[in-house]
């Protein structure tokens, strides 16, 4: 694939929208409070938003509010890949 593919516009006919999309995310990653936010704001989301599965995993945004978009990513990022905490990062979380 060239790059000039790569980079073109593209139609998603299930949201009639193209890309690129801003996406939303919700993260409780430098965000402790991230149910309550996620909860203020679910009303007011568009066609997508992107929710960390360990949020999703451990009740922090419940499970049954996460499809308040047309389409949903699961990001499972930084807490998921890392056992311990990086003590270099700008929020330190409770993991031990």
């Amino acid at each position: 694939m060239r790059l000039s593919e790569i980079h073109k516009s593209r139609q998603i006919p299930i949201i009639n929208t193209s890309t690129p999309i801003i996406i939303p995310s919700f993260s409780s990653r430098g965000f402790p409070y991230i149910g309550d936010i996620y909860n203020n704001t679910k009303r007011y989301l568009g066609k997508s938003s992107l929710i960390s599965a360990y949020d999703i995993h451990y009740g922090n945004v419940p499970q049954d509010d996460i499809y308040a978009s047309d389409i949903l990513f699961i990001d499972s990022g930084g807490y998921e890949a890392k056992p311990v905490p990086d003590l270099t990062e700008s929020y330190v979380d409770g993991r031990l």
